[in-house]
């Protein structure tokens, strides 16, 4: 079954896109798993409080790679490898493609390190589907996100300036532009209503499914 993710910079509209997904599959009794990364299983909601909370400074970006990449690991280990082997979908609230984004162009990392670190960690196991939602960062960093995991202030990626989110835009620009047949950029700066339909159409006109707007 297929593996999904759903990326983008802060503010992009994920998480309230990928409850609607979520809901759209439940709708549609087509079993799958919702997993986020980092957070997915009890070691990554460790990992994610070191991660998304406290300053901007407290991890450099190696750090970041090396323990996003860990928990990367640990969740297609344990989650996504089992559900696509029992024929689930995988419905990913981000992915590697976040690291080579945030600690690639953000934080001016090697895209070649941080490659073969993605390859070391994951393997083959790649989404067949990246949907990138794309939204200018003025609107993004305008934006409230609704989801504060547990009560976490989940905030050192928007706090480190504009320079950084302006930098992993065009990085996921330049990453969808690479790769057309995994990659698909979706106008996040829509209503949510536009962005779940198209969402929604792209998947049905991928994977020959029928689902339906759950917003």
């Amino acid at each position: 079954m297929p593996y999904i993710a759903l990326e983008g910079p802060d503010g992009a509209g994920k998480t309230t896109q990928m409850k609607a997904l979520a809901d759209s599959f439940a709708q549609a009794e087509q079993e799958y798993i919702l997993v986020r990364e980092p957070g997915a299983t009890d070691v990554g909601k460790q990992l994610r409080e070191i991660l998304l909370t406290g300053h901007a400074d407290k991890l450099d970006g190696v750090t970041e790679a090396l323990l996003f990449s860990a928990d990367r690991r640990h969740t297609i280990r344990t989650l996504v490898r089992p559900a696509l082997a029992e024929g689930k979908f995988v419905l990913s609230d981000r992915t590697y493609l976040t690291t080579l984004v945030f600690q690639g162009y953000g934080r001016g990392l090697s895209l070649d390190i941080l490659e073969t670190l993605t390859n070391f960690a994951i393997e083959d196991t790649r989404p067949d589907l990246m949907l990138v939602l794309d939204v200018p960062v003025e609107v993004g960093l305008g934006r409230k996100d609704p989801l504060f995991a547990e009560g976490l202030a989940e905030s050192r990626m928007e706090s480190v300036g504009t320079d950084f989110h302006t930098k992993n835009r065009a990085g996921y620009l330049e990453q969808v532009a690479k790769h057309p047949d995994t990659h698909q950029l979706i106008n996040a700066a829509q209503t949510p209503q536009q962005v779940h339909a198209a969402i929604l159409s792209t998947i049905n006109q991928r994977f020959g499914t029928n689902l339906q707007p759950a917003i």
